[in-house]
């Protein structure tokens, strides 16, 4: 249980800065995009998620033999089923954005999306056939722990089937924008220089792609080695979760940075030209008197 509350305690605070940090940086007409609301969406589910985790915690430690809420735990089940489901949705926008329709051939475009979107339908299906199982079993909770028992040992493959999507779905829709954002940056030659396109390149594939996937491939190896060590591997999803979010939001707040500077950097460009061209008046002395 300290270990959990730990876990929702930090990246709980950690996506409270993060959403600060967004609507910081962030423009009036970012704000009206749709990758903005969904980023502010997965914030709000996140800490929703930590909440939730943190009152189940708490509970069991005051109460260590007493019987868990069941709703509480239905909405843990919830969140943590969902929420990974909605991240992954901003990384099909990204992919929309990085390759629109408009300059894409349309196998090419049907393919680079279609196959994302089939992926959320059948991560969605098989969400809804595994909150139904739980909900059935819910009501067998004595416990935080038994909570997590019945989350991960149900019969049903529908934790592996969540896992590997969640871990194609990563792999697919980071390579695909890393390869197209690098590609865009290796053709264009403005402003700014190779070192920092590099730079900002590995910055986002470090937090939406390498971690996200090194801790989806560690989570699916305990929990298909051996699923009686499901709380490890509950250990590992909770971290993943948050922190998929927490990755997916810091590009968001990079390009945000970034569009925030542009513009406090135009806007100091013009008040001094407006002053430069002020003009001037000249004092002449008046002459001396003798």
């Amino acid at each position: 249980a300290i270990n959990f509350l730990m876990i929702g305690a930090t990246m709980g605070a950690v996506l409270f800065v993060m959403l600060l940090a967004l609507l910081f940086f962030s423009t009036d007409s970012m704000r009206r995009k749709p990758v903005f609301i969904l980023n502010v969406l997965a914030i709000l589910t996140g800490m929703t998620t930590a909440i939730i985790n943190m009152y189940e915690e708490v509970h069991t430690l005051k109460y260590p033999t007493g019987v868990i809420n069941t709703h509480v735990a239905l909405a843990m089940g919830c969140f943590t089923a969902i929420t990974p489901t909605l991240v992954e949705a901003i990384l099909i926008l990204r992919l929309y954005s990085v390759y629109p329709p408009s300059s894409t051939a349309r196998v090419t475009f049907v393919l680079i999306i279609g196959i994302p979107v089939l992926v959320v339908i059948g991560r969605m299906a098989n969400a809804i056939v595994y909150l139904v199982n739980y909900a059935k079993t819910v009501q067998q909770l004595t416990s935080g722990a038994a909570s997590g028992n019945i989350l991960m040992t149900s019969n049903l493959p529908c934790v592996r089937i969540e896992w590997s999507l969640q871990l194609f779905n990563n792999l697919y829709c980071s390579s695909l924008f890393l390869f197209k954002v690098y590609q865009q940056g290796s053709l264009s030659h403005g402003p700014v220089s190779l070192s920092q396109r590099l730079k900002t390149l590995f910055w986002i594939s470090v937090s939406n792609f390498v971690f996200p996937l090194i801790l989806s491939v560690v989570q699916l190896a305990i929990y298909a080695n051996n699923s009686a060590h499901y709380v490890t591997a509950l250990y590992v999803e909770q971290v993943n979760i948050q922190f998929t979010i927490i990755g997916v939001v810091f590009a968001t707040v990079w390009v945000a940075e970034g569009q925030w500077a542009d513009t406090r950097r135009q806007e100091t460009l013009g008040r001094t030209t407006q002053l430069s061209t002020l003009p001037t008046t000249s004092i002449t002395s008046s002459p001396s008197r003798k």
